[in-house]
């Protein structure tokens, strides 16, 4: 599978109810989900296994539309604030994104198809001297027709 890596920049957060908040979601909501891993994989690993590119995965949340200002589109039930939502936080990002097989569901073929995107995400990040700023992978996820794309943002510095 060929990967275009791309630098981009994200102006505003974007926002994801925690976990252990999604009854609040409405039930007719099939949008996007985020999962927050952290890689084992720095300069200083010169033969990595392909399972340190994606460790400790940890479920942000379904994902909430938001404008460009960063307010919310939906109403945030009584006793949530903004605070307790999720981000993958404003910044300048190495990034990929690709489809899942169409239907396809076995998850360790899922988990593959992640790991090999992660890994070409730090290949070029290598290749084209970008620093990474933190440990985090974040893992988006988007319902789109009879698939899902995902994207993997891993922050650099700018």
């Amino acid at each position: 599978m060929n990967h275009e890596i791309r630098r981009l920049e994200l102006f505003k957060d974007l926002l994801y109810l925690p976990g252990d908040m999604t009854e609040v979601v409405p039930p007719d909501f099939t949008g996007e989900r985020m999962t927050r891993f952290e890689t084992r994989v720095d300069r200083r690993n010169l033969e990595p296994q392909l399972e340190n590119y994606l460790c400790n995965g940890i479920f942000c949340g379904q994902g909430i539309p938001s404008n460009v200002d960063g307010s919310v589109e939906i109403i945030i039930p009584e006793g949530i604030s903004r605070q307790q939502l999720q981000p993958i936080p404003a910044g300048t990002y190495a990034f990929v994104q690709c489809e899942y097989p169409p239907h396809e569901n076995k998850p360790q073929i899922l988990r593959e198809n992640q790991l090999k995107a992660a890994e070409a995400l730090w290949l070029e990040c290598l290749w084209e001297e970008w620093e990474t700023a933190d440990s985090f992978v974040y893992l988006r996820e988007i319902p789109h027709g009879n698939t899902t794309v995902f994207q993997l943002f891993r922050r650099i510095r700018s």
